[in-house]
Parts: structure tokens; sequence; C-alpha cells
């Protein structure tokens, strides 16, 4: 019971700390929305995609900054890359009005990481 108590409050973090990295407070956010990308978290390796591509994102803000200072983003334009990326693969749970058990089912089926393309795969003989 513990380790899953340790795993739910590891699972929180993550999501909160990149909300807090972007600039969002947590708290402000509807909680199905959170919770749905905490199902992401973890079920899936989506939400860390979307950790990686904030990080690519900045990383570009920066260059841009650095390297094109008269075509640097604005903050609204950052904000709306940087929000826009944490919420673009919501869906992956399923329809807004699912409820948890079918938003799990959703998710199940993107945790799949590896698929057989049926038109390389060789089908054994009878």
């Amino acid at each position: 019971m513990l380790q899953q108590e340790v795993g739910l409050t590891k699972e929180k973090d993550c999501v909160d700390d990149l909300f807090i990295e972007v600039g969002i407070d947590v708290k402000k956010i509807n909680p199905n929305i959170v919770r749905k990308l905490r199902l992401l978290n973890k079920k899936t390796q989506t939400f860390k995609d979307e950790e990686r591509a904030v990080r690519i994102a900045k990383a570009l803000f920066q260059c841009y900054e650095k390297d094109f200072p008269d075509n640097k983003f604005s903050d609204q334009e950052m904000r709306t890359v940087l929000i826009g990326t944490i919420f673009t693969d919501i869906g992956k749970t399923g329809p807004r009005n699912a409820t948890p058990e079918q938003e799990e089912v959703v998710a199940n089926i993107y945790a799949i990481e590896t698929v057989m393309d049926p038109m390389t795969a060789s089908l054994k003989s009878c």
C-alpha cells in the first residue's frame, strides 16, 4: 500500500512540476484534466513526450532570442506553445464524458509501444 502511495505522489509531482515549469497554477486547472494527464503519465509515454516537447520548445525560444532577436517569440506566443504542448494529447484518455474505467481502457491502447505492421509481418504456414 505504501509503495502505491509513493508511486501516486511521484506521478502527481511529475505533472505538477510540468505545470510549474510553464507557469500554470495546477490548482486552477480542472481536476478532471489533471487526472487525465496523470493517467497518461502512469500508463503511456505520452506525458513524457510532452515534457520533452516543452523542453525543446524552450530551447527553440532561447535560440531565437539569442540568434534572431528581431524575430524572437513574444511572451504570449511562448505561453501558447507551452500550454498547447501539455494538453495536445489529452484526447488519448477518451472523450470528455468517459468514465475513469473507459479512460483507462483508451489510455491502455496508447500504452502499446510495439505494434506489428501487418503488411510486413511474415505469416507462418499452417
